[in-house]
């Protein structure tokens, strides 16, 4: 068995739940919103422009592109995905910027 592969599956997991909470979110906070979702990948559009989320597996990290604060890549720690440089949480990032937006 490749152990390599058995290393990143609960990664996997863990970041697919992150994946389904967000696109639950999105779709609660924002249900007219244009969403696609793909191996890994969450797309949606919003007045503000296109965010982008995705799992990175090799870094073990989730990856965000958005169109208020440009990219950022999340670590998992303790929990929970954080960006170190921006000091934010993935969720609280998120819901930062879709309420500055709703709020437009």
């Amino acid at each position: 068995m490749n152990s390599h592969v058995c290393k990143c599956e609960p990664f996997t997991a863990i970041a697919d739940k992150c994946l389904e909470e967000v696109t639950k979110y999105i779709d609660k906070k924002l249900p007219d919103a244009e969403t696609k979702e793909s191996h890994g990948v969450f797309a949606f559009k919003t007045d503000a422009g296109e965010f982008v989320l995705n799992r990175q597996v090799p870094e073990k990290q989730m990856w965000l592109s958005s169109p208020v604060s440009g990219p950022s890549h999340f670590d998992y720690v303790q929990n929970r995905f954080y960006e170190k440089n921006k000091k934010i949480g993935l969720s609280e990032l998120l819901e930062k910027e879709i309420d500055q937006i709703l709020k437009q």
